[in-house]
């Protein structure tokens, strides 16, 4: 006689609560540090103050890849006199897989 099983999706409860695990916040602080190791192969280079300013913010709850230079929005989307180079853009699009 067949058997049947019936997999559902994690209720957002449950999701929330492995994603507050320590081992969780581990591997998100490490895959946004190997983010920040590309993020800096590929950032422009004019003074080296946005490619030295990524930085990983972890706290518990996550992790991000951030870059505190203060000119970084502009060179991430482009400004009347800066071309955009969509650094994090396309670190994003390198963690997840794409090109």
């Amino acid at each position: 006689m067949p058997s049947n099983v019936r997999f559902e999706p994690p209720s957002s409860a449950a999701l929330a609560a492995l994603a507050a695990t320590a081992e969780m916040d581990a591997a998100m602080a490490q895959i946004a540090e190997t983010g920040r190791v590309h993020a800096e192969s590929i950032a422009p280079m004019e003074t080296g103050a946005f490619r030295s300013s990524f930085r990983v913010d972890s706290d518990g709850e996550g992790a991000r890849l951030v870059n505190d230079d203060e000119g970084a929005a502009a060179i991430e989307h482009g400004s009347d006199d800066t071309p955009a180079h969509h650094t994090l853009a396309q670190t994003a699009d390198w963690l997840e897989g794409g090109s």
